[in-house]
């Protein structure tokens, strides 16, 4: 799944009032805060998937390369070498810095979904506490 697509699944999980006026809108919005939790913790644990197979992708890429170009070694004469290592460095460096930009986007998604992870459990105290302050529990 794209970054984006990924962002417009979290502004839906994070568009929640949680103000209750009473206690079964309290408990109602209670039970859709868990839920909401849940499916965003399903989420989170995707965002991640999708990070880690890109980075063993780039990872297949860049030992690619460098077996290509140990094979190459062998090929071309010793006085040759210093040119074909700084182009070795040169590839390797693009696609390190095409990784970046990739996962740039995941990445911060990712802190997003964790922030708002965060805040989903900061929200649900105050929810707990109306309802057992209204019922005298």
């Amino acid at each position: 799944m794209e970054a984006n697509d990924y962002y417009k699944h979290l502004m839906e999980l994070a568009d929640l009032d949680v103000e209750p006026k009473s206690i079964p809108e309290s408990r109602i919005m209670l039970e859709e805060l868990e839920e909401r939790e849940e499916k965003l913790k399903i989420l989170h644990l995707e965002l991640k998937r999708d990070i880690r197979y890109m980075e063993a992708v780039y990872l297949k890429r860049k030992g690619e390369l460098n077996q290509a170009f140990n094979e190459n070694q062998e090929i071309i004469p010793k006085k040759r070498f210093a040119k074909k290592k700084e182009s070795r460095v040169t590839v390797i460096k693009r696609l390190e810095k095409e990784k970046q930009e990739v996962l740039e986007p995941y990445h911060k998604v990712l802190a997003m979904a964790e922030q708002l992870l965060n805040e989903m459990k900061d929200a649900k105290k105050p929810l707990e506490d109306f309802v057992t302050d209204k019922m005298g529990l």
